[in-house]
């Protein structure tokens, strides 16, 4: 267990390229990869909302906030996080990319 939080820890880190990187990016905009993670929540990767990128989420059970990691061709474009109730959206046609949330 504390092996898999530390992957995690290291994932949302590091940003969604390492996730992408090992074939876990969707295909297209609709899809999405979710991982349920046993007794701790879920873990998912969705393509940006904008431009050539990548979001990975992490819901822990029974969560508050989300945090969300992001990378932008394939570069790291850092973490933040969001209310339970919202979803992380990242645009990687502006300079700098632009992280938020929003209301699905």
């Amino acid at each position: 267990m504390r092996l898999l939080t530390r992957q995690i820890s290291i994932l949302l880190f590091l940003g969604a390229a390492p996730m992408a990187a090992h074939g876990a990016e969707p295909l297209s905009k609709s899809d999405s990869s979710t991982v349920k993670i046993e007794r701790i929540g879920t873990l998912g990767l969705e393509k940006a909302q904008k431009g050539d990128g990548a979001i990975a989420i992490f819901t822990p059970l029974e969560a508050k906030v989300i945090t969300c990691s992001g990378s932008c061709g394939g570069q790291p474009v850092g973490s933040w996080t969001c209310p339970a109730d919202q979803s992380c959206s990242l645009d990687c046609t502006t300079n700098p990319p632009t992280r938020s949330c929003y209301t699905p």
